[in-house]
């Protein structure tokens, strides 16, 4: 383990619920983690969850005050899979719900959501069953995801888009 990152190499962080993380992406002076905290099974929401830490591991009280951010993004139950840097700027794709849309959406650096960015900085596409993205990267000025569309009888499939800036 890496010494210098943290102190000894690793971080827990409690988020207050069923906490996971699913994807990172790191910059030369950023480490931004994203996934999930799930209070159900406590009576309260399923979020997305994003924590942002400088390069030696301490939470990066400029994005959102403590490093820490939960959100709903005005979905039922969000998951956040993935999260890819664009500049000075972090994209993350994931799920709106259990039978939603697949989605993106933009943070500016301090925590929220780019206005710039699809509407109100969110993006979601349906491809007509419960649909989810997986895995992002940016590059030559076009965002590309790949994931999951199952539908109602069952059968999964792949997708992939590309959505221009």
């Amino acid at each position: 383990l890496d010494t210098a990152f943290s102190g000894d190499g690793k971080i827990k962080t409690n988020l207050g619920g069923y906490d996971s993380a699913y994807g990172m992406a790191v910059s030369s002076d950023k480490v931004v983690v994203a996934g999930m905290s799930d209070r159900s099974m406590y009576g309260g929401p399923h979020l997305c969850a994003i924590t942002v830490y400088t390069s030696s591991g301490a939470l990066d009280s400029t994005f959102s005050g403590d490093g820490k951010l939960k959100t709903s993004l005005g979905f039922p139950a969000p998951s956040i899979s993935d999260v890819v840097f664009q500049g000075q700027k972090f994209i993350v794709v994931g799920r709106t719900g259990s039978n939603g849309n697949a989605f993106l959406a933009r943070y500016l650096a301090g925590g929220s959501l780019d206005s710039n960015f699809g509407t109100s900085g969110i993006v979601t596409t349906d491809w007509g069953g419960h649909d989810w993205y997986n895995s992002v990267v940016f590059g030559n000025s076009r965002i590309s995801v790949v994931g999951g569309s199952r539908t109602i009888s069952g059968v999964t499939r792949f997708i992939i888009a590309a959505y221009e800036l």
